[in-house]
């Protein structure tokens, strides 16, 4: 398949770098107070309580305002040269100052809680309950 590939690139009917998947280049925005640059998608964090807007009326004003706490975690969207974050598990996106928001590593993980400790004991149960089913299957072949 290479050779033909070539072959038809080689007589212009076929372009190998047209099917090349095309940089990456996701939407940013730099806060001209900081300097800091904030990038689609990135992990940020409030530093202080702040509200976000839960409901808009028809012209686009916010109706209904919620509290995010400080030190919750949101993700940051870039919509028409705006920075704005959707805060937890909320898809929803509300405008935010750059100064409330404090950028974090994109390993970062939030506390896990007590049902993630949960999880994780009942994980780790079961893998041990797996492995004690295969050694005794080893042993007992007949």
């Amino acid at each position: 398949i290479n050779d033909e590939l070539q072959e038809q690139e080689n007589e212009g009917e076929f372009n190998f770098e047209d099917f090349l998947p095309q940089p990456v280049k996701p939407k940013s925005l730099t806060d001209p107070a900081t300097q800091r640059v904030f990038v689609d998608g990135m992990l940020v964090s409030a530093v202080k309580d702040v509200k976000r807007c839960v409901e808009k009326d028809a012209e686009n004003k916010c109706k209904k305002e919620a509290k995010v706490e400080k030190g919750s975690y949101g993700r940051v969207v870039i919509e028409n040269s705006q920075l704005e974050v959707s805060w937890g598990e909320d898809t929803t996106s509300s405008p935010q100052a750059a100064e409330d928001l404090k950028i974090m590593p994109s390993a970062w993980k939030a506390k896990k809680g007590f049902m993630g400790h949960v999880r994780d004991l009942v994980a780790g149960v079961s893998s041990i309950k797996d492995k004690a089913k295969e050694i005794w299957a080893a042993i007992n072949v007949p």
